[in-house]
């Protein structure tokens, strides 16, 4: 067991190290369409109470306006990412950073959370020390929780609401308190998490913990009465995946979840530690019996049961197979991966640290530092600033997709995107900005309306020395980029022509 003393300062190294990992550089590459929206949104929370999703000038929809309900209310997420942003955008400016910033300093705090609750479950500090260790190098990790998103509130309540439950059980007197506080909030990060730890929790007790459901059974009642109201009404749009009756079609989805899961986060092949130490303790004759630990099952079924659900019900639920839909089981990963590496150093504590370099050596950190220490520019950036340098008040704007960043960090009116808004306005706007890259249907019939009806006689080109990239960065590990791209052909603006400009031709 690891001394109190030893634990601090472990708790205090990890929070130091981390805080370069997930600070570093914060605000340097620009928001793009999707943290622009919820940065967007939180600005409409300090001047209503309420998140909405249009201001005085525009639409924050990428939904063609489904997304917004009566009186212009969000409605297409859950509001506590809206809210824990506001304030910093009211102390800090209107800024890349103090939008990144909350959502970072809560993926920081998944790593000493990570840490007490592998403790609380394997009553063992050398497991919890390597769960947090892995989850501080995990890259995918960092990456979605340095985004202006509520990746990171999910994970950080997801965990706080399990260890709760294990308070809980074990009848500590906060207990309790922490996992109806915690699964409550969770709702209003993503409820589609807090259903899949109910589920969990509550197919847990019945197994193991049989003398206690009335108990647990009572706190899980006390979050659905609190949470029921708001799940109904968020989940009054439709904005899952149809027609998973067919098994192949659910297979299919299932298999686009679990690829990314086995490249990024928990490679198959540690699959086969448990089985190798379990053989090795037969025939050597190794006292390595660690399926016969107290609770053994009890330990182990939890995080996998976790797991296991939400990753069943994600063809269901999400919108598309994202990898940010399983950002809030990297943290149990982390653990189980801490777990099997801890049981292979009973054998040898060499064959633990090959297993667990071998865990992070798939893990891009060396491009991830390149990263947070030098400056990346794309196609927004280019946008944004050079609109800031030239366009007038009152200026107009019709875009392609990449609305909501341009909305952001700029003053100007702003028409098209995936908002569904009427483009005829467009026709005779000061800018246009057609992107080189579509990224859906939506996007696509703006594009093909503003080459059609807008007078190209009217407009100038100019060329950015900025990378026409689809996104600006995503969150995704298969396409986020470390680097600036250098071999993408540049973003291209046209401003409409005055007297004194030269003549050039409307793109076809």
């Amino acid at each position: 067991m690891i001394s109190r003393r030893w634990e601090v300062l472990f708790l205090l190294a990890v929070s130091v190290v981390g805080s370069g990992l997930f600070l570093a550089n914060l605000g340097n590459a620009y928001l793009w369409q999707d943290e622009a929206q919820t940065a967007l949104i939180a600005q409409t929370v300090l001047q209503h109470g309420l998140p909405k999703g249009h201001d005085e000038k525009n639409s924050f929809s990428q939904e063609l306006g489904i997304d917004v309900g009566k009186n212009d209310v969000w409605r297409w997420h859950p509001w506590l990412a809206f809210y824990v942003v506001a304030p910093f955008l009211e102390l800090l400016g209107t800024t890349t950073f103090a939008a990144r910033l909350p959502f970072a300093l809560f993926g920081l705090g998944c790593v000493p959370l990570l840490y007490l609750l592998s403790r609380a479950l394997w009553k063992d500090g050398k497991i919890a020390a390597l769960s947090a260790g892995v989850l501080l190098v995990s890259v995918p990790f960092l990456l979605l929780a340095r985004q202006c998103r509520y990746y990171s509130l999910a994970a950080f309540f997801l965990l706080g609401g399990l260890y709760g439950y294990v308070a809980l059980v074990e009848r500590r007197r906060s207990g309790p308190y922490l996992y109806l506080i915690c699964a409550v909030l969770l709702c209003h990060a993503n409820y589609v998490n807090l259903i899949v730890l109910l589920a969990a929790v509550g197919l847990h007790t019945l197994v193991f913990h049989r003398d206690q459901w009335r108990r647990v059974a009572g706190w899980s009642l006390g979050v659905v009465l609190l949470t029921a109201p708001w799940i109904i009404w968020f989940s009054s749009i439709h904005w899952g995946q149809t027609g998973l009756l067919d098994v192949k079609a659910y297979a299919f989805r299932l298999l686009a979840f679990l690829r990314p899961l086995n490249t990024h986060v928990f490679p198959v092949w540690l699959l086969l530690i448990p089985l190798s130490v379990a053989l090795w303790s037969k025939l050597r004759r190794y006292d390595i019996p660690f399926w016969k630990e107290d609770r053994f099952l009890s330990r182990l079924s939890l995080p996998v049961l976790l797991v296991g659900i939400n990753l069943l019900a994600l063809p269901y639920t999400a919108p598309g197979p994202y990898f940010r839909y399983l950002g809030p089981l990297i943290p149990l990963a982390c653990m189980v991966i801490a777990l099997f590496a801890r049981w292979a150093m009973r054998i040898h504590w060499v064959i633990g640290l090959v297993i667990l370099g071998a865990v992070i050596a798939r893990s891009p950190v060396r491009s991830y530092l390149y990263e947070v220490t030098h400056d990346f520019d794309g196609p927004i950036e280019g946008i944004v600033r050079y609109l800031n340098e030239h366009a007038q008040e009152g200026d107009t704007v019709a875009i392609t997709y990449g609305d909501l960043p341009v909305k952001f960090y700029t003053k100007l009116r702003v028409y098209g995107g995936l908002t569904g808004e009427d483009l005829t306005p467009a026709l005779d706007a000061d800018w246009i900005i057609i992107r080189r890259n579509i990224v859906c249907p939506k996007d696509h019939n703006v594009s093909a309306f503003l080459r059609a009806h807008v007078d190209g006689s009217k407009y100038e080109r100019i060329a950015l020395s900025y990378p026409d990239t689809r996104f600006e960065n995503r969150e995704d590990p298969d396409s986020h980029f470390y680097r600036t791209q250098t071999d993408v052909p540049p973003v291209v603006i046209w401003r409409k022509r005055t007297a004194a400009s030269q003549s050039v031709p409307y793109p076809p």
